[in-house]
């Protein structure tokens, strides 16, 4: 069976304009909110969000550190380390745990001591 290709004419069943003009593209009236309109409401509230819960956070944490100060009995050094705890710094440990001296390795704390005397 061979198929005959189909003449269009300007008023053809087909066409829902004339030939010369562009069709205007219709507005949708359900939704009034863009894709990116969506995105920057959605990012604005994430963001009031989490500052309103970094507040929350921060005025929970200040009697717990008042708290662990008013309690120490060494209140510098309790204060120095609520001060690394909140600005996210920790102390480096060089923890020594062997030492090589003569070809001996010592593990003994108290050895190690002697040595360094």
């Amino acid at each position: 069976m061979k198929m005959e290709p189909i003449e269009c004419s300007e008023t053809s069943a087909f066409s829902t304009h004339d030939a010369g003009e562009i069709p205007k593209r219709k507005r949708t009236t359900g939704f009034p909110f863009t894709y990116k309109k969506i995105i920057m409401l959605y990012n604005d509230h994430y963001k009031s969000i989490c500052k309103t819960l970094e507040y929350n956070i921060k005025v929970a944490k200040r009697p717990h550190f008042n708290k662990q100060i008013c309690n120490s009995m060494n209140k510098i050094k309790t204060t120095w380390n609520v001060v690394q705890t909140l600005t996210c710094r920790k102390p480096i440990k060089n923890d020594i745990h062997a030492l090589n001296i003569d070809g001996k390795i010592i593990r003994n704390n108290q050895f190690m001591s002697i040595y360094f005397n």
